[in-house]
Parts: structure tokens; sequence; C-alpha cells
């Protein structure tokens, strides 16, 4: 019986040897990521290429959301103009003009007019300077100097250079030193004279305070 209890005793010790010396081995000869210099080199040579072009396109959709919000708004303050233009220029002209129904523009006129687009439409030079023109109608004048508050208030609202025109092009109100001058050099003004609704890019002039 004497000798039986430390054989007994010293069993969970022996047992418990192997464990302790197996763990270690595990730690021992677990994997570790490492990584070369030339893959290191490789992965930030990407980000820095990456990074500029994710920029420039996140920058370019910014662009087009705002042409986009500024075609609509102008949509809004042509049409709302050019109804008001032919309204009264319907009265002054015609004793009945109120009685008869309202001439209406097409319903989908701005919608199936193309967008403008940064990555499709060539930016024109600055829009061309007025001309001297022919003096619109008296009436036309009439109706143009009546309206004149409008545009006013539009270009206050919209921060927009507009100009109200006649048939032909003359300038009949503007929010430009430009009244009785002709327009209808510019592209786009003979092609909505025309009877379409027409648009295009163009650059702004340069401030004097920063020409050389």
């Amino acid at each position: 019986m004497t000798n039986a209890t430390p054989a007994s005793a010293g069993a969970p010790a022996s047992a418990g040897a192997p464990s302790s010396a197996g763990a270690g081995t595990a730690r021992r000869t677990r994997p570790r990521v490492r990584l070369r210099l030339r893959t290191v080199l490789i992965f930030v040579s990407l980000s820095v290429l990456v990074v500029p072009l994710v920029g420039v396109y996140f920058l370019r959709l910014h662009e087009d959301t705002l042409l986009r919000q500024t075609h609509d708004e102008l949509a809004v303050v042509a049409t709302l103009l050019a109804s008001g233009y032919r309204a009264r220029l319907a009265d002054a002209t015609s004793p009945n003009a109120a009685a008869a129904p309202r001439e209406r523009a097409a319903p989908n006129a701005w919608a199936s007019a193309s967008l403008l687009d940064f990555s499709n439409t060539a930016i024109l030079p600055p829009f061309p300077k007025p001309v001297a023109a022919l003096p619109a109608s008296d009436v036309a004048q009439a109706v143009g100097a009546r309206l004149a508050g409008m545009v006013e208030e539009a270009h206050l609202t919209s921060a927009a250079r507009i100009r109200l025109l006649d048939d032909s092009g003359v300038v009949l109100a503007s929010t430009e030193e430009d009244v009785g001058l002709s327009l209808a050099a510019a592209d786009e003004v003979r092609r909505a004279l025309g009877g379409a609704v027409a648009g295009a890019l163009r650059r702004v002039p340069a401030s004097p305070r920063f020409e050389m």
C-alpha cells in the first residue's frame, strides 16, 4: 500500500506533461502571414492609381446631377415666361383673345428634348454678343416691358441670365443691357425660333479682373 500511493499521485502529473508540450508545439507551428516588400509596393501603387479614378467618376456624376437640376429649373422658368408672353401678346393683338382657348405647348416638349451631358455634349465658345437689329413691334415691346419685372424676379431666384425674345430674335426684356438688340445669330436661338426646344453648353467668358 505504501508503494501504490506515489504511483497513483504521479499519474496525473505524467499525463499532463504531453498536453502542455503539445500546446506549445501547436503555437510554434501556426503559420504566419508574411508580405513581401514587392507585394506591399504593388498594393500601394494600385491604390494610388485607383483612388483618383474613383474620385473622377463621382465628380463627373455630381456634375451631371447639377446639370440636370439646372436644366429642369431653367425649363420651368422658360415655360412660365413663354406662356406669359404668348398670353399677353394674344390679349394685346386680339380683342376676343380672353375668350379664345390658349395655345399650349406639347406636354412632353422638354422631356423629349435631348438632355445635355458633359461626356457627350460639346462645349461651345461663349454666347455671341447681341447685334443691332430692326426694332420689335410696338405691341411686342409693350409686352416685354410688362414682363420685365417677372424676368428680374426669375433672375434673382435662379441667378441665371435671362432674355425674352420676340419671333425674330430681338431682345424684349433682359437681365443684361441688351434690350432692342438681336441674338438670332446664336445656334440655339435659331433652333428655338424654329419651334424646337434647344440648349447648349457654352463657356463662361473670363472676368475682366483676370484678363492679362
